[in-house]
């Protein structure tokens, strides 16, 4: 239930620094989106493939995302900032945290641009809380998503976050190499089956206990797909095809769970308070 003080605080008007800060960044996001992606300036984050090879690679099929995500931000900037919109409830809540995923995501793509490994890293892990927070303050909004808040609000930024799930763990082992930590021959191959298993487990779960996972499933699929696409088609030293096999199996799995959630036999009554359990309580920004 929502708490006295923030009752207060959501009766109280929202002003315009929220929804424009929002706009701003969307549009911000889309072109540092489009000028890394492409290598606009000196390198594209794809290229740091080749700078520190890992079976986790993403490649550029991974970053693809971004820049097709950009104009969904831009309508979402625009949308949040019409002034029937801006003291929507559920803006109010995310609004802010919003703001604060495409700030940091931003930052994020400099860093790398940058060859900052192990600052993107920190940033990304950042950039997945704040994610989280949205995801979360969505799931808990007690009126019914309108056909606008599921495609603006909640299936963007939920599929940012099933992205951003599995690009920490590539993430982390590109900046392990970055700084002289190189797993060889088999070792490597294990590293990275644990962190795909890993990260499918953690994925599939949220998949299956969010009200609709689809979004958060396609984000993390995407980044799954990406990286079998790597081991299996693409060129560089570290390659296996077992690994770009068990990403296929994955994306697979990660992608059936949330269908399977959708059926009415798999809703039985000791699911809800392991969702209730799984909706972590954020205190009001």
């Amino acid at each position: 239930m929502t708490s006295r003080t923030e009752r207060e605080r959501l009766l109280q008007p929202a002003g315009r620094g929220r929804p424009f800060l929002n706009l701003l960044a969307a549009v911000a996001f889309s072109v540092i989106a489009l000028v890394v992606q492409f290598g606009l300036t000196r390198r594209s984050i794809a290229s740091l493939t080749w700078k520190y090879p890992t079976y986790l690679s993403l490649d550029a099929a991974g970053f693809a995302l971004f820049p097709l995500l950009s104009f969904v931000l831009i309508a979402y900037g625009i949308y949040q900032a019409r002034r029937p919109r801006r003291e929507s409830p559920l803006l109010r809540r995310t609004g802010w945290w919003t703001l604060a995923a495409m700030a940091v995501l931003m930052s994020w793509m400099l860093a790398l641009e940058a060859d900052r490994l192990p600052l993107a890293l920190a940033l990304l892990l950042g950039a997945g809380i704040a994610l989280a927070v949205v995801v979360v303050r969505t799931e808990q909004h007690p009126v019914v998503l309108s056909s606008a808040e599921r495609w603006l609000v909640a299936g963007p930024f939920e599929m940012l976050a099933g992205w951003t799930l599995i690009a920490l763990a590539t993430n982390a082992t590109q900046a392990l190499s970055s700084v002289g930590f190189h797993p060889d021959g088999r070792d490597a191959e294990v590293l990275a089956v644990v962190l795909l298993a890993v990260g499918t487990a953690v994925a599939s779960t949220l998949a299956f206990l969010l009200k609709n996972g689809v979004p958060f499933a396609l984000g993390a699929m995407w980044a799954l797909v990406a990286i079998a696409i790597h081991q299996l088609a693409g060129e560089g030293a570290a390659r296996s095809a077992a690994i770009g096999v068990v990403a296929v199996v994955a994306a697979s799995i990660v992608g059936v769970v949330p269908l399977i959630a959708r059926l009415p036999s798999m809703k039985p009554a000791l699911v809800r308070p392991i969702r209730s359990t799984a909706r972590l309580r954020v205190s009001s920004a």
